[in-house]
């Protein structure tokens, strides 16, 4: 989810990993497109890129992600929205 603007004035996505309702790689991809679209309609002018940040406190390997959904992942950032991240955050990260 959107939960505002950073000082540069790019809108910040938010996302827990173990708070997540979507569930396997398809919902997981589809709440992540709706989410970056959202953003790109927030972008005020002169904005071209967000800050994704994703919250693993509380998320263990239990949950682990099917690796099928991190591989389409990039290949969705990479293919539809190049150039459109302009930073990552990463809360709380599982030791691999």
């Amino acid at each position: 989810r959107c939960i505002g603007n950073d000082t540069h004035g790019r809108p910040i996505l938010y996302n827990c990993f173990a708070c997540s309702n979507a569930r396997g790689p398809h919902g997981l991809l589809a709440h992540f497109t709706q989410t970056v679209e959202e953003a790109i309609q927030r972008m005020p002018p002169g904005v071209e890129t967000f800050v994704w940040v994703a919250d693993f406190e509380g998320f263990g390997i239990r949950d682990s992600i099917d690796p099928r959904f991190s591989i389409w992942l990039l290949n969705m950032f990479q293919n539809h929205y190049p150039e459109r991240m302009g930073a990552v955050v990463c809360v709380e990260a599982p030791r691999l």
